[in-house]
């Protein structure tokens, strides 16, 4: 049977099929399965339309059982032996090898490599179809997208030349993964031409596909309501052709909206929804999908123990199957669940394996650009070449034709020609490749340059995960200060001037320098705002040297050079602390035997208007080279061992933020000098001192009074308790707030309430027993309390008005005087509009 009759045979077919599927009662692919296998059994075995309708039969399945499907391409490959058509045993073992990929996983599918061989040269385009289509598909399931292109651009040139719109949409369908832009468009305008043809009936059973493509145009929250409508759509036209692929891909996007506009329940419904639908269809692949899916959704809602079952159960359906992408998807869930939890190690190690990752990741998207442009231009120039030999062929053998009556000199000037040709064709031929190479290395240059941008926006990813971690640490510790810093100014109150009051005071020196590298935490997290005060650098420095002598365990001397008797400049000290520390443990680092500080005013400075101090942190350590130079405060950049790199880069950016400049100087050998420039405060501004704690006098205690602590941390609870009682005022601590609304609706109404609330509780938080509160008993006393920065503690009072706001660690004094405050009668606070606030 020729090409042609098998042609027209296809043909007659799906008109045929078109005919059957209008029928309205009965589903399109109820109804097309059964046409399908009729028309595989009523041709003759082992021809090529048998073979053809027989890879139809196994498309389709793929659709709603991947199990037939590959018992279909199973049984084919089988049939084929050496007086089959060229090209039906591989085109069937590729078919056989997609389906057990989205089965098994590629790993599986690796025991029909030795069947899945080359097409031979001799096979037909209808062959060489299914067999394209086929083995892209599978190279995309394993990611190698690069492959990918070389097996579907070919197939949809056969698709074309076959003149068939099932197989041609198919194919533009195979090619979205690679090209999307060009695929999409070239999928609408078959859509359009199929639909005015005889083929319209099969041709609409790729509707959905189009409108599942078209719909990643409509974003926006505005654009949901349509996007829902979309969506239904869609579901309900899969439900009427039995598309079962199509409803779990509805269902999973409906899943993920919903997800986006916090309707989590709703969205684990739906995705789950899409599980069962992939678990009837069979693909494995779209399976563990949506169950990770479903695990990030239990990560938003807070139910971490869900989600790593979740997660488990995903991995356990892809492990070494080769499902690389989705492996790489589950994890990363498994680093924000890490990091959700401030599991920092897991985190850690999890972002090391992404970063591995990601780097072959972007390797093989490189190869992919590169393979994807070169097969693009060269389709282009073959199609563009072919047409210009076809043309000059015609003309030739015209030529020809007129020119065979004439006399041999006459041939000799048509070989003569002809060979002009064949030179300009040459020339043509390799100006274009000329072309090809210089645009080849453009592409390449671009995508170096797009490697570098992915790999410092994958270090900013980072950034923000450590920043997320310091926060949570800092607010921790802040509640562990609280009761060290507390304790100890208790302590002090009761010792007045006796033996132990120096070590007392020196437990709470190093307690306040704790909080002030908790406050540094924040301020590096994005937490807090920076606290910028008229400070002498001298005093400052002075104070320091202890602690950074300390830091290096005796290991250099440290020394403080300062010209001149007080230089004023207006910073945050707990970050210019952290700045001298840091540099010089750089110092230490870098094997320095003697630091030298040296602090002077100078009246004009490059990049900084006005008078500037200048401080200068000189070593005599080992140095560094103009390389390292040039990254020294790059986050996580470092000569060291792992777990260094970041301690120049606050530098850095507390430097940044306090509007000063830092520069670097020095050789290999011959040490390394940091010199800071930062704006000195107004002449007239008054210079911060650290004053001892005076505590005033406190007002009568108010009659019948009940004062409550609610507070999860039973060291603060207990220590607040002391403070109130040192303070002359009884209180009751609980760490329940359920449990203090329920004491305090016993109460007599006409009885004062005072409540110290911590702001982030288990259970039920701060600002839900503040207003719970506040509905029992109208006129309540409400101290809000948090470790976390000032800046969220104001942002909490300024939506719940507290009388006061405490933040931790605190101090007896900042305690008595949120005190004497609520202890004055309410007719003389009157007047007041704001709360006050104790830090």
């Amino acid at each position: 049977m020729s090409l042609a009759e098998t042609l027209l045979q296809f043909r007659v077919l799906a008109v045929a099929i078109a005919v059957f599927c209008l029928k309205p009662t009965v589903s399109a692919q109820e109804c097309l399965l059964p046409r399908l296998r009729e028309a595989h059994e009523l041709a003759e075995r082992g021809t090529e339309r048998w073979f053809a309708t027989g890879l139809e039969v196994a498309e389709s399945e793929l659709l709603t059982d991947i199990r037939l499907a590959l018992a279909t391409a199973t049984r084919l490959w089988e049939a084929a032996d050496a007086s089959s058509p060229p090209g039906a045993a591989p085109a069937a073992a590729a078919m056989a090898a997609f389906a057990c990929a989205r089965l098994e996983g590629p790993r599986a599918a690796e025991t029909w490599a030795s069947r899945h061989a080359e097409m031979p040269g001799d096979a037909s385009a209808l062959l060489r179809v299914y067999y394209h289509l086929a083995t892209a598909r599978l190279l995309c399931t394993q990611g190698s997208h690069a492959l990918e292109l070389s097996h579907s651009i070919p197939g949809q040139a056969c698709a074309d030349d076959l003149g068939v719109y099932a197989l041609r949409l198919r194919a533009a369908m195979t090619t979205m993964q690679a090209t999307p832009q060009r695929s999409v468009v070239n999928f609408r305008k078959l859509m359009q031409e199929g639909l005015r043809s005889t083929q319209a009936a099969t041709v609409r059973c790729f509707c959905p596909w189009l409108a599942l493509e078209e719909l990643a145009l409509l974003n926006g929250d505005d654009r949901a309501a349509e996007t829902e409508q979309r969506l239904n759509e869609i579901e309900a036209a899969a439900v009427r052709d039995g598309n079962v692929r199509a409803q779990g891909i509805v269902a999973s996007k409906r899943g993920a909206l919903q997800r986006q506009r916090k309707d989590t329940a709703a969205s684990l419904a739906s995705f789950d929804h899409a599980r069962a639908a992939f678990e009837r269809l069979g693909d494995r692949y779209e399976m563990a999908a949506c169950t990770d899916a479903m695990a990030v959704t239990q990560i938003e809602r807070g139910n971490f123990d869900v989600a790593l079952a979740l997660i488990d159960r995903a991995d356990e359906q892809v492990r070494g199957r080769g499902l690389t992408k989705v492996e790489e998807e589950l994890l990363r869930t498994r680093f924000h669940l890490a990091v959700r939890q401030h599991d920092g190690d897991t985190a850690a190690a999890l972002s090391t394996q992404l970063e591995r990752r990601q780097d072959s990741l972007a390797a093989d998207e490189a190869q992919l650009a590169e393979v994807r442009q070169s097969l693009t231009r060269a389709e282009e120039e073959r199609a563009a070449a072919q047409l210009r030999l076809q043309v000059e062929h015609q003309a030739s053998l015209h030529r020809a034709a007129e020119l065979r009556l004439w006399a041999g000199a006459a041939v000799a000037l048509l070989l003569a020609a002809l060979a002009g040709l064949q030179w300009r064709s040459g020339r043509r031929l390799k100006a274009a490749n000329r072309a090809l190479a210089q645009q080849v290395q453009a592409v390449q240059r671009a995508k170096a340059e797009q490697v570098k941008t992915e790999a410092r926006m994958h270090r900013l990813e980072r950034a923000e995960s450590l920043g997320t971690l310091a926060a949570g640490v800092a607010h921790d510790f802040n509640n562990l200060l609280t009761s060290i810093l507390g304790n100890a100014d208790l302590l002090l109150i009761e010792q007045g001037g006796g033996s132990g009051a120096n070590l007392t005071a020196a437990i709470r020196a190093a307690g306040e320098q704790a909080a002030r590298l908790c406050r540094q935490l924040q301020v590096y997290s994005g937490d807090a705002p920076i606290d910028r005060k008229p400070c002498d650098l001298i005093t400052v420095t002075s104070e320091m040297l202890d602690v950074m002598r300390s830091a290096t365990k005796g290991s250099l001397e440290v020394l403080l050079e300062a010209h001149g008797r007080s230089v004023c400049a207006l910073i945050d000290r707990a970050q210019i602390e952290q700045v001298l520390l840091n540099l010089v443990i750089n110092a230490r680092d870098a094997n320095a035997r003697r630091v030298s500080i040296g602090i002077e005013r100078t009246e004009h400075a490059d990049g900084i208007a006005g008078p500037t101090a200048v401080l200068t942190v000189q070593d005599d350590g080992d140095g560094m080279s103009e390389e390292v130079r040039r990254r020294i405060f790059d986050p996580f950049f470092t000569t060291r061992f792992p777990g260094r790199g970041l301690g120049l880069a606050v530098v850095y950016g507390a430097l940044r933020r306090h509007g000063g400049t830092v520069a670097v100087s020095g050789d290999l050998g011959r040490g390394t000098c940091f010199t800071i420039r930062l704006p000195l405060a107004d002449a007239g501004a008054k210079v911060e001192v650290e004053l001892p704690v005076v505590l005033p006098a406190l007002p009568p205690r108010p009659s019948f009074t009940s004062t409550w602590i609610v507070d999860d941390e039973p060291a603060v609870r207990d220590l607040l308790v002391r403070m109130l009682r040192a303070l002359g005022q009884e209180a009751t601590a609980t760490g329940d707030g359920d449990a203090f609304l329920h004491a305090v609706s016993r109460l007599p109404a006409e009885l004062p309430v005072v409540a110290f609330v911590d702001l982030t509780m288990p259970g039920m938080d701060g600002p839900e027993v503040v207003r719970c509160l506040r509905e029992l008993r109208d006129g309540t006393q409400v101290v809000l309390m948090t470790g976390h920065s000032l800046d969220q503690l104001e942002q909490s009072a300024a939506e719940l008005k507290p009388a006061a706001t405490l933040s931790k660690p605190f101090l007896t004094a900042d305690v008595q005087r949120i005190v004497a405050d609520l202890c004055v009668p309410r007719s003389a606070r009157a007047t007041a509009c704001d709360p006050i606030a104790v830090s």
